[in-house]
């Protein structure tokens, strides 16, 4: 037995990338596994519609498109930790050039607020959240 502090993460998809989202999940119980005894803390992920005040951290995902920023906004006004995980991949079929804009220009703007961070793929998304963990894990 340990003790352990509990951070609340919620978890967005921002533009509709559910596999990410379930990758997500994966990688946080793989942190937890590996690493909870060792730091004495424990990333537990919180219902889709939870609100900012009932997390700790937000992790976003964004692909082509961009729906639900206010809920990043939110948590980053409310002061929580944020990390934003930005598709690199553009399918030019299924991606609209105003959306593609809108995508970059949230991404600037969150910069300065926020971990921002991209990935091509799965596994360069799941490593790179790792990695983003293993950062803030001195919350």
């Amino acid at each position: 037995m340990f003790t352990a502090q509990v951070f609340k993460v919620q978890m967005v998809c921002l533009s509709g990338i559910m596999e990410e989202t379930y990758v997500a999940q994966e990688a946080i119980r793989k942190f937890n596994q590996e690493n909870a005894e060792r730091t004495g803390k424990l990333f537990l992920p919180v219902a889709d519609n939870a609100t900012a005040n009932d997390s700790d951290m937000v992790i976003g995902i964004v692909g082509n498109y961009i729906e639900k920023a206010e809920v990043i906004e939110e948590a980053v006004k409310a002061g929580k930790k944020v990390l934003l995980f930005f598709s690199k991949y553009q399918d030019p079929e299924n991606t609209i050039p105003a959306e593609g804009k809108a995508v970059e220009a949230f991404k600037k703007k969150m910069e300065s607020k926020c971990v921002c961070c991209e990935f091509n793929g799965k596994a360069i998304f799941e490593a790179s959240l790792v990695k983003a963990m293993e950062i803030i894990e001195n919350i």
